[in-house]
């Protein structure tokens, strides 16, 4: 995330995260097949090169 001229400092804002679903998260999104086209594809969706998946209940944090 780039700092922009009127952007304060402290201006902190959530890392994204795409809709999943209660208890298991984005887990069932994953496909076991070809995981790294899913991270390819929301690397794509989230091009500030940051976002989090919640992966069984654990919130994870991918740059």
């Amino acid at each position: 995330m780039e700092m922009t001229e009127g952007q304060p400092k402290d201006d902190i804002r959530p890392i994204p995260l795409p809709r999943g679903v209660p208890l298991v998260g984005n887990t069932l999104q994953i496909p076991s097949g070809s995981p790294v086209r899913f991270f390819a594809e929301l690397g794509r969706r989230y091009p500030d090169g940051i976002y989090s998946l919640s992966i069984a209940g654990a919130e994870e944090v991918f740059v």
